[in-house]
């Protein structure tokens, strides 16, 4: 990944975190490979995305809502795609957030305590702490 980023900022280097500094762009890279350790479950989609790892701190914080999520996944009938990362991440959207828009909905999550703790604890145990802390200021 430094390689090609030098192509855009020669003066790319990594930081003592091992994330990579872009100086002529004023940015970092964070490289995070998006991934918790909940155990496989219904309410949770079984990639291991970003969308299973806020799905799985709304699960945690809300299990109510998961089994409303997989219930509803689970019925909607044929010619319905099966259901992966989207499809739970969404239906929490469209479920409990929908009145603030999707482009909210990722923003929102941090604004809920439990929530927030939640992203905060799978995020550090799978290595994107500051990646997420990054992200939510």
């Amino acid at each position: 990944m430094l390689d090609r980023l030098k192509e855009h900022d020669p003066a790319a280097s990594f930081t003592a975190e091992r994330d990579i500094r872009l100086p002529r762009w004023g940015c970092t890279v964070f490289l995070v490979a998006w991934r918790c350790s909940d155990p496989p479950a219904a309410p949770l989609p079984s990639l291991q995305t970003l969308e299973r790892l806020v799905s799985a701190a709304l699960v945690a914080a809300y299990p109510n809502r998961g089994v409303s999520v997989s219930n509803w996944l689970a019925t909607r009938g044929a010619g319905a795609p099966a259901p992966g990362p989207k499809e739970h991440a969404w239906s929490h959207m469209a479920g409990w957030y929908a009145e603030r828009n999707c482009e909210a909905f990722y923003e929102l999550l941090w604004s809920d305590p439990v929530v927030s703790r939640g992203l905060k604890e799978r995020l550090y145990a799978g290595g994107a702490g500051r990646a997420g802390e990054a992200l939510a200021s």
